[in-house]
């Protein structure tokens, strides 16, 4: 990470996505009417082929996430990927334990708006704290191998963030991808760097 970014701009680039994972956490909250915790215990900054071999390692098999791409300051694509499994979880939390098992098109309709309203809160917050306004596309869910899901320009990198969902005591594990070519992560290092001198 260093490689790409002072000690102190990662413990700022930290700082900034706990804010906008919690923001996400709160709307998350509301939306599904139960206690929701969302922690990162860890962020890298990595090639596209070492995020995938992240997710190779830590999950294996097809993955399903869902995608949105961001504009106005860096751009980018968001991904917020979970095994197949974990969504069929999370359906139940949104949906509610009661629910009838879901099919195919409800389980969609239900990533797409559980990550909308993550990515959005994510995407929001820090764009916000960083003094831009973002401009995010519709949500869309996406699956299969890692390495289709990272898929990202020859010079590009992947911020890639741990976050553990707490929902009412039950775990699930997911995993924040922000997949940005070299330009925008230039542009992100020099608004970080404007958010510690503002903030210090």
């Amino acid at each position: 990470m260093k490689r790409f970014f002072t000690e102190a701009e990662v413990d700022a680039l930290t700082e900034l996505i706990n804010i906008g994972v919690s923001g996400a956490a709160t709307r998350f909250s509301r939306m599904v009417r139960r206690s929701v915790a969302l922690t990162v215990p860890a962020i890298g900054i990595v090639s596209p082929q070492q995020a995938a071999d992240m997710l190779e390692s830590s999950i294996g098999g097809p993955l399903v996430a869902v995608e949105q791409e961001f504009a106005g300051g860096p751009s980018g694509r968001a991904l917020l990927v979970f095994p197949k499994d974990h969504w069929d979880k999370l359906f139940r939390t949104v949906m509610a334990e009661e629910a009838p098992p879901a099919d195919e098109a409800m389980l969609h309709d239900a990533m797409r708006e559980t990550g909308n309203v993550l990515l959005q809160g994510c995407l929001g917050s820090i764009g916000n704290l960083l003094e831009r306004s973002l401009s995010i596309s519709v949500p869309r869910v996406v699956s299969g191998r890692a390495a289709e899901l990272i898929a990202a320009p020859t010079e590009g990198v992947v911020v890639f963030v741990y976050v553990n969902f707490d929902v009412e005591g039950g775990e699930i594990r997911g995993y924040l991808a922000l997949v940005l070519d070299f330009a925008s992560l230039e542009q992100l290092r020099a608004l970080v760097g404007d958010f510690i001198k503002r903030v210090t």
